[in-house]
């Protein structure tokens, strides 16, 4: 068996492999090919649609006079998702209002016989949860 994995082909058959490679799926089937092709103008299509929404999410962040995109890791997608949720940070007198919102709190719990703990609170927003 392992000389068959070492053995080598000329290089016009490599060409022509290369060549079948790059037309096909390797499988002659009408039915399939369709599928492949009808997938492949789906994925453009939604493509398409996605490049065509982040320029309107572009656009319209450009607009607003906002400062959470310098947050280092916060790109202009997830800035303008930030904002659209939570509407502006001015609308918070205090930061940990504005965390607790966003369901980044945590809860401490502590008593005479036990240290604290630290846990997680799951509140929020499930889509601003989902952009941080």
């Amino acid at each position: 068996m392992k000389s068959q994995l070492h053995r080598t082909i000329s290089y016009a058959r490599f060409c022509e492999l290369k060549l079948l490679a790059k037309n096909t799926i390797g499988i002659e089937d009408p039915f399939r090919t369709f599928q492949l092709q009808a997938c492949l103008k789906l994925y453009l299509e939604y493509n398409h649609q996605i490049q065509e929404t982040e320029q309107l999410i572009e656009y319209e962040f450009s607009k607003v006079t906002s400062h959470i995109q310098t947050i280092p890791g916060i790109g202009l997608i997830s800035a303008a998702g930030i904002y659209s949720e939570i509407g502006g940070i001015s609308r918070f007198n205090h930061p940990d209002k504005l965390v607790s919102f966003c369901g980044l709190d945590v809860s401490y719990y502590q008593s005479a016989k036990q240290n604290s703990q630290e846990e997680w609170l799951n509140v929020g927003l499930l889509i601003l949860d989902n952009t941080l």
